[in-house]
Protein backbone atom coordinates (compact mmCIF):
# COMPACT_ATOMS: atom_id res chain seq x y z
CA UNK A 1 0.00 0.00 0.00
CA UNK A 2 2.91 2.45 0.71
CA UNK A 3 4.55 2.49 -2.81
CA UNK A 4 0.50 2.95 -4.36
CA UNK A 5 0.67 5.97 -2.13
CA UNK A 6 4.02 6.88 -3.47
CA UNK A 7 3.03 6.59 -7.17
CA UNK A 8 -0.13 8.52 -6.93
CA UNK A 9 1.36 11.78 -4.88
CA UNK A 10 4.15 11.13 -7.84
CA UNK A 11 1.87 11.39 -10.20
CA UNK A 12 -0.18 14.19 -9.01
CA UNK A 13 3.02 15.99 -8.25
CA UNK A 14 3.65 15.54 -12.56
CA UNK A 15 0.12 16.49 -13.40
CA UNK A 16 0.38 19.31 -11.83
CA UNK A 17 3.44 20.54 -13.26
CA UNK A 18 2.49 19.61 -16.22
CA UNK A 19 -0.69 22.07 -15.95
CA UNK A 20 1.49 25.01 -14.54
CA UNK A 21 3.82 24.43 -17.77
CA UNK A 22 0.98 24.29 -19.83
CA UNK A 23 -0.40 27.93 -18.56
CA UNK A 24 3.18 29.10 -19.79
CA UNK A 25 3.31 27.99 -23.59
CA UNK A 26 3.81 29.98 -26.38
CA UNK A 27 3.40 28.49 -30.20
CA UNK A 28 6.56 27.85 -31.83
CA UNK A 29 6.20 29.84 -35.49
CA UNK A 30 5.35 27.33 -38.08
CA UNK A 31 4.98 24.52 -36.08
CA UNK A 32 1.73 22.97 -34.94
CA UNK A 33 3.69 22.37 -31.23
CA UNK A 34 3.36 24.07 -28.21
CA UNK A 35 6.66 24.18 -26.43
CA UNK A 36 7.79 26.66 -23.48
CA UNK A 37 9.16 30.22 -25.11
CA UNK A 38 12.60 30.31 -24.03
CA UNK A 39 14.69 33.91 -24.79
CA UNK A 40 17.39 33.80 -27.61
CA UNK A 41 19.98 33.51 -24.73
CA UNK A 42 21.30 31.18 -21.80
CA UNK A 43 18.88 32.77 -18.88
CA UNK A 44 22.28 32.34 -16.84
CA UNK A 45 21.62 36.29 -17.24
CA UNK A 46 24.71 38.48 -16.84
CA UNK A 47 22.84 41.84 -17.10
CA UNK A 48 19.66 44.11 -15.81
CA UNK A 49 18.88 43.47 -19.45
CA UNK A 50 18.96 39.89 -19.49
CA UNK A 51 17.46 39.10 -16.06
CA UNK A 52 14.75 41.52 -17.20
CA UNK A 53 13.75 39.13 -20.18
CA UNK A 54 14.32 36.29 -18.31
CA UNK A 55 11.94 36.87 -15.44
CA UNK A 56 8.97 38.54 -17.49
CA UNK A 57 7.01 35.78 -19.55
CA UNK A 58 5.65 38.13 -22.12
CA UNK A 59 9.33 39.76 -22.61
CA UNK A 60 10.84 36.23 -23.05
CA UNK A 61 7.70 35.81 -25.92
CA UNK A 62 8.95 38.74 -27.66
CA UNK A 63 12.28 37.85 -27.72
CA UNK A 64 11.36 34.28 -28.84
CA UNK A 65 9.34 35.71 -31.74
CA UNK A 66 11.91 37.86 -32.73
CA UNK A 67 14.60 35.11 -32.75
CA UNK A 68 12.42 33.01 -34.72
CA UNK A 69 11.82 36.00 -37.36
CA UNK A 70 15.40 37.35 -37.40
CA UNK A 71 16.27 33.92 -38.20
CA UNK A 72 13.40 33.82 -41.31
CA UNK A 73 14.82 36.73 -42.87
CA UNK A 74 18.68 35.80 -42.80
CA UNK A 75 17.05 32.30 -44.70
CA UNK A 76 18.30 32.61 -48.03
CA UNK A 77 20.80 35.97 -47.91
CA UNK A 78 24.47 35.94 -48.18
CA UNK A 79 27.11 38.29 -48.78
CA UNK A 80 26.85 42.20 -48.06
CA UNK A 81 22.94 41.62 -47.50
CA UNK A 82 23.48 39.26 -44.67
CA UNK A 83 26.30 41.00 -43.08
CA UNK A 84 24.22 44.36 -43.41
CA UNK A 85 20.92 42.72 -41.88
CA UNK A 86 23.34 41.23 -38.94
CA UNK A 87 24.35 44.63 -38.25
CA UNK A 88 21.00 45.90 -38.16
CA UNK A 89 20.69 44.11 -35.73
CA UNK A 90 23.47 44.10 -33.83
CA UNK A 91 22.64 48.32 -33.41
CA UNK A 92 18.78 46.85 -32.87
CA UNK A 93 21.06 45.14 -29.74
CA UNK A 94 22.85 47.49 -28.12
CA UNK A 95 20.09 50.24 -28.42
CA UNK A 96 18.13 47.40 -26.30
CA UNK A 97 20.52 47.00 -24.02
CA UNK A 98 20.45 50.87 -23.01
CA UNK A 99 16.98 49.98 -21.60
CA UNK A 100 17.21 50.67 -17.68
CA UNK A 101 16.06 51.62 -14.28
CA UNK A 102 12.52 51.17 -12.98
CA UNK A 103 11.10 51.65 -16.53
CA UNK A 104 12.93 48.53 -18.19
CA UNK A 105 10.67 46.35 -18.62
CA UNK A 106 8.63 49.19 -20.23
CA UNK A 107 11.41 50.39 -22.68
CA UNK A 108 12.22 46.28 -23.29
CA UNK A 109 8.36 45.95 -24.19
CA UNK A 110 8.88 49.00 -27.06
CA UNK A 111 12.05 48.16 -27.93
CA UNK A 112 11.01 44.54 -29.11
CA UNK A 113 7.63 45.64 -30.67
CA UNK A 114 9.31 48.69 -32.77
CA UNK A 115 11.99 45.49 -33.77
CA UNK A 116 9.69 42.94 -34.46
CA UNK A 117 7.34 45.39 -36.64
CA UNK A 118 10.68 45.92 -38.97
CA UNK A 119 11.52 42.30 -39.21
CA UNK A 120 8.06 41.45 -40.45
CA UNK A 121 8.37 44.51 -42.80
CA UNK A 122 11.25 43.42 -43.93
CA UNK A 123 9.90 39.65 -44.59
CA UNK A 124 6.86 40.91 -46.28
CA UNK A 125 9.13 42.57 -48.65
CA UNK A 126 11.49 39.69 -48.90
Amino acid sequence: MPMFRVLFVSSAVVAAAMVAASQGRAQNEGIGVLRPARPSFDCRAQTGVELAICADQALTEKDHRLFVLHDRLLQGRSGAERQQLLQAQRVWLKARNACSGPEIRTCLGRAYDERIREVEAALANK
